[in-house]
């Protein structure tokens, strides 16, 4: 009885070992310890299993026609090499990363061009020669969650759809990263539907902290029915939020301080939006300079704007034309030549073709 027991607990634990094989074989992650590239007919999910160091080209490239390619840094580092992007992909189908770390390189931490869909998530980007994540004409995307450190001639993150089609447009969601000492911050080119939420942008060292971009082509909008929303910018070193050509979108609830420049800028072509519950305060410039047409600007608070260039406004309407604005505040802006009515140091309606339907602005007092 005995030695029939240990027949049958033995055959028991080989049938255990064979049903655990298939199991694991069917995870189907593919290790990764050194750099690499993937060539179509290597569709999977790949996982790093140590940290890799480049030399003389990319550690990781994904080659044209590959299909749909996963890659899981698992908490490991990649150093790039001089002069090289650190993860490219051109031609890809579908591509992800997720979770590590990318460190140096003499190009962009991630670089995308005529991608189909593409989603970053939990990825530290650390001290990248040019941009942080590059995104060329990628129809789809998600970027989300991740911390993006002194990407030193570029922008932290990049999306550009004038690469290729510069008719195209891309939609997109770019969503909780942070963002620190870059040369930019986030930049949009020929966006539709896209997201841009709950960023946090510190101390752009070059540029702006939000720019939304029209093609080189200047004959399509820089964002169509867009969304920008909840984001925080300090110290940008030019603008906090320029718009140029952001069409039928909403700006809401974004707080920029201590930008070089404007606050928030909605520039000539920035029409049908609505700009409401957001903060500019202590901005070189103006704290919001409003260009365009046919945009409801209520009840934001613009104080303290314009102590680098020794003049700026809470709310400059400039030259656009039907805007409407009810329910702003603004004290202690610096004021400058003003043309239209109202005009105080807070305010400045220039060529008076805007209306408030009530005196509920307060800039300084009631109008």
């Amino acid at each position: 009885m005995k030695i029939k027991s240990r027949i049958a607990s033995a055959g028991l634990a080989l049938l255990l070992a064979m049903t655990a094989i298939p199991a694991l074989a069917a995870e189907g992650r593919i290790p990764v310890w050194q750099p690499i590239s993937i060539s179509p007919g290597g569709e999977g999910m790949y996982i790093l299993t140590r940290d890799i160091l480049a030399s003389g080209a990319p550690a990781i490239t994904i080659m044209p026609g590959t299909v749909a390619v996963d890659i899981n840094l698992n908490g490991f580092t990649i150093y790039g090499a001089a002069g090289f992007n650190v993860i490219q992909a051109v031609g890809v189908d579908s591509l992800t990363v997720r979770n590590g770390t990318i460190m140096g390189g003499g190009g962009d931490g991630i670089f995308t061009m005529e991608c189909r869909k593409v989603v970053v998530e939990d990825v530290k980007v650390q001290f990248t020669d040019t941009n942080g994540i590059s995104l060329n004409y990628v129809a789809n995307f998600a970027i989300r969650r991740n911390i993006i450190h002194a990407a030193a001639h570029g922008v932290g993150i990049l999306v550009d759809g004038s690469s290729v089609d510069p008719f195209m447009y891309l939609e997109g969601t770019i969503e909780g990263n942070l963002i620190r000492e870059c040369g930019g911050g986030i930049s949009v080119m020929l966006g539709s539907s896209v997201a841009i939420i709950n960023n946090r942008i510190e101390a752009p060292t070059a540029g702006n902290g939000i720019f939304i971009s029209p093609g080189p082509q200047q004959e399509m909008p820089g964002c169509v029915a867009c969304l920008i929303a909840e984001n925080t910018i300090q110290e940008a070193s030019a603008n906090g939020i320029w718009l140029s050509w952001f069409q039928n979108g909403k700006v809401h609830n974004n707080v920029v301080t201590w930008s070089g420049g404007e606050g928030i800028w909605l520039d000539a072509g920035s029409d049908n939006n609505l700009v409401l519950d957001n903060v500019a305060g202590q901005n070189g410039s103006n704290g919001m300079l409003v260009d365009g047409s046919n945009n409801h600007l209520e009840r934001n608070v613009l104080s303290q704007n314009g102590f680098a260039a020794g003049m700026g406004f809470g709310l400059w309407i400039r030259t656009g034309v039907s805007n409407t604005y009810r329910g702003n505040t603004g004290r202690a802006n610096g004021g400058g030549p003003c043309m239209g009515m109202p005009a105080t140091t807070d305010i400045c309606d220039d060529p008076s073709s805007s209306i408030s339907p009530l005196t509920d602005n307060v800039m300084p007092f009631p109008l």
